[in-house]
């Protein structure tokens, strides 16, 4: 196994996902980064925390108009349950 992507995903509310993609290299975590989906038929796109803990996006509606949409980021625990899946997924031994 040498380097690769993987990745956990959490579900928001109305159809929204996050998820919290790895850089593994052999049997090693190198980084992480956040990703959202506004929808099934959308595209994953990078996602950054704002002050307030949420990512805020636009998104066109079918009229054309321009709409502002939030997005939870992923929480701490969130992102310790992903750690914790991955490491057992590849068996790494956290230190």
């Amino acid at each position: 196994m040498e380097e690769h992507t993987d990745y956990v995903e959490f579900d928001r509310l109305d159809g929204k996902k996050v998820r919290i993609v790895f850089e593994l290299y052999r049997y090693e975590i190198l980084f992480h980064y956040c990703e959202f989906r506004h929808d099934e038929n959308s595209s994953w796109q990078s996602l950054s925390k704002g002050d307030d803990g949420y990512f805020a996006y636009n998104v066109a509606e079918a009229d054309g108009v321009e709409k502002t949409e939030k997005v939870k980021f992923p929480t701490p625990e969130e992102i310790m349950t992903a750690q914790d899946e991955i490491n057992k997924r590849y068996n790494i031994l956290s230190i």
